[in-house]
């Protein structure tokens, strides 16, 4: 016997609300998983598309390495 009438009665509603904030739960760790691996995307195309171009103008423009780092690294960081 229970230790009162509604005890199996609360066992079954408890279970129902962490099912539900379970649900909850993992779609917005989903939606922040997503919204942070979107934005470090960016990031690491725009790194990538920098140094890309900052080959390009080292190798056919006689720019110095240390310029084309110093203007990545001040234009990424004014940006974000």
């Amino acid at each position: 016997m229970s230790s009162y009438t509604g005890e199996s009665k609360s066992v079954q509603e408890y279970d129902r609300a962490l099912a539900k904030a379970e649900k909850t739960g993992i779609k917005s760790s989903i939606a922040a998983g997503l919204g942070l691996g979107f934005a470090l995307m960016v990031m690491f195309l725009c790194y990538a598309l920098a140094m890309w171009y900052g080959s390009i103008l080292v190798a056919y423009h006689g720019q110095s390495g240390g310029n084309i780092i110093n203007v990545i690294f001040a234009v990424l960081t004014g940006g974000s």
